[in-house]
C-alpha cells in the first residue's frame, strides 16, 4: 500500500541537543520580556517623578508670587 500524498513528511525525533537548543531560547525570552518589563516600570517612575517636579515648581511659583505682591 503506498503512503498518502495528503499526510506532510514525518520530522525526524527531536536529539538531546535540540531539546537544550530550545530550552536555551525559551529562557533568552524570558529574560527579554523581563527588561522589557523592567524598562517600563522604571519610565513609569521616572513620568511620575516629572509630575512631582512639576508641580513643585508650580507651587513654589505661586508662593513667591504671593508673597512678593
Amino acid at each position: 500500500m503506498a503512503p498518502s500524498s495528503s499526510l506532510p513528511p514525518l520530522s525526524p525525533p527531536p536529539t538531546h541537543q535540540n531539546y537544550h537548543q530550545l530550552a536555551l531560547n525559551g529562557r533568552e525570552e524570558r529574560k527579554k520580556k523581563k527588561k522589557k518589563k523592567h524598562r517600563r516600570k522604571m519610565e513609569d517612575e521616572d513620568n511620575e517623578n516629572d509630575d512631582d517636579f512639576y508641580l513643585l515648581c508650580f507651587f513654589y511659583s505661586c508662593t513667591t508670587l504671593f508673597f512678593y505682591f
